[in-house]
């Protein structure tokens, strides 16, 4: 269920791709998937299913665990391999409850936010989402503190900071 939880509150999709409108469902989908293995192995026919449970859950932990590297900056450690994915290969691989918990808590305040079990997200309706929803009208462009009337940045020389970029919320 954490897995879910997980993937919908960084916008994945079932198959640790980012899409966030098409996330809302992830958490439930991930948790049918869980109870037809389960199912499955009660019945005796779980080995058929194995392999393909395995690289389905592999998958989807490397691809959440570089997408919480991505979006909090955080480096690699020891193996730089294919951006990083080695290594979140071998973290989810080896030591999966570990690293499952540890993205836990890095995508929330458990101070602030407590955490919900029932909750799809795994956090209050009130917590604020982590990822951003895509403007798909228009590619973002990088705004500066000042334009002229045709949108070019207005440099000072005389500013040290001239010509840095501002986050769009911060103008």
């Amino acid at each position: 269920m954490v897995h879910g939880q997980l993937l919908q509150r960084m916008g994945l999709d079932t198959f640790g791709s980012y899409d966030p409108p098409n996330s809302k469902d992830t958490c439930r989908n991930v948790t049918i998937v869980w109870i037809v293995f389960v199912g499955l192995g009660l019945i005796g026919v779980g080995y058929l299913a194995w392999p393909f449970f395995f690289v389905w859950i592999l998958l989807i932990g490397i691809r959440l665990r570089g997408a919480v590297r991505r979006k909090f900056d955080i480096p690699t450690q020891n193996c730089h391999c294919f951006d990083g994915a080695m290594e979140d290969c071998c973290c989810m691989l080896f030591c999966n409850c570990c690293s499952i918990i540890q993205l836990a808590r890095q995508t929330h305040n458990e101070q602030k936010y407590p955490y919900n079990f029932s909750d799809e997200s795994g956090l209050p309706m009130y917590a604020p989402v982590i990822y951003e929803q895509p403007d798909n009208s228009q590619q973002q462009q990088p705004q500066f503190a000042s334009t002229n009337a045709g949108g070019a940045p207005i440099i000072d020389k005389e500013d040290p900071n001239a010509g840095t970029l501002v986050p769009a919320k911060q103008l």
